[in-house]
């Protein structure tokens, strides 16, 4: 006996075919990818933007050599992830897209730069300088055999020549004019893959330096008219004898290049030499 309930009639009975009324699920876009690059070494928490979205289950990279994707969470319209890229992951473009398991299927693409790491700066040696002086400047960082350049801001008076550079060094020549003013600049290296983060450099007022004193000696009971000539000197407020027993320093005032001071030697001071220095 041969029945029919539904479907395709056979010799062993009725195969019976169920069909669901239901759409398929529309397949997932997306639109936009923030960030749409990363460095090798980093982990990148990715938003990608677009419809259909609610669904995903995964994000795939093509090529994938040394990218890991995980934590990855789904709105209609959004879906974020961690995208960890090897340090050795080679740098270029990689297709990006979303998928849904497993029956909507999988996005269009979009392209996601896989770029080289930007230069970083750790110190500088010297961190200080001087107006009037030539500094041989050291770098330390990581991924700086591409720096090209040194910037010091502001850089007025500040003139910056022999740049080279290692993985991990970049030495440069920082000639600082006598005009420069004093304080505090930035320091960062750039290269075809970014400009650095950036460390302070220090412009301080030169030492003050004396050459010869005039006159170069006095009596105990006396007092003396001293007159100090050097370089670098406007900034001075004191002058220092040592021993300084018996000896009296006033009146002192400065010029560039010389410091004046009235010097009383009482008539107890033992005689011999003393050494004289300024201060500012």
């Amino acid at each position: 006996m041969l029945a029919q309930v539904g479907g395709v009639q056979t010799p062993a009975g009725v195969l019976i075919s169920v069909q669901s009324s239901l759409p398929s699920p529309a397949a997932p876009q997306i639109a936009s990818l923030s960030p749409a690059s990363g460095a090798p070494g980093s982990s990148v928490p990715l938003v990608i933007s677009g419809s259909n979205l609610s669904s995903v289950t995964s994000v795939e990279f093509s090529p994938s050599a040394g990218i890991t994707v995980s934590n990855v969470n789904a709105t209609a319209t959004q879906v974020t992830a961690t995208v960890t890229i090897a340090a050795g992951t080679p740098t270029g473009q990689a297709n990006v897209s979303v998928s849904v398991w497993p029956s909507a299927g999988i996005s269009n693409a979009l392209a996601f730069t896989i770029v080289a790491a930007g230069p970083q700066i750790t110190s500088l040696s010297p961190a200080s300088g001087s107006p009037g002086s030539t500094v041989f400047l050291s770098i330390a960082g990581s991924n700086l055999s591409s720096v090209t350049g040194v910037q010091l801001s502001p850089s007025t008076g500040i003139t910056v020549s022999n740049v080279n550079a290692t993985a991990t060094q970049v030495t440069a020549t920082v000639t600082i004019a006598a005009s420069a003013p004093t304080g505090q600049v930035s320091v960062s290296v750039s290269s075809p893959t970014g400009t650095s983060n950036a460390l302070m450099f220090t412009l301080q007022a030169p030492e003050p330096q004396i050459t010869s004193l005039n006159p170069a000696s006095g009596s105990p009971g006396s007092t003396v008219s001293l007159s100090i000539a050097g370089n670098n000197l406007s900034a001075v407020t004191g002058i220092q004898f040592s021993p300084s027993t018996g000896i009296t320093v006033s009146n002192v005032s400065a010029s560039a290049k010389q410091v004046t001071a009235t010097v009383t030697i009482a008539a107890s001071a033992p005689t011999g030499q003393v050494s004289v220095s300024v201060s500012s």
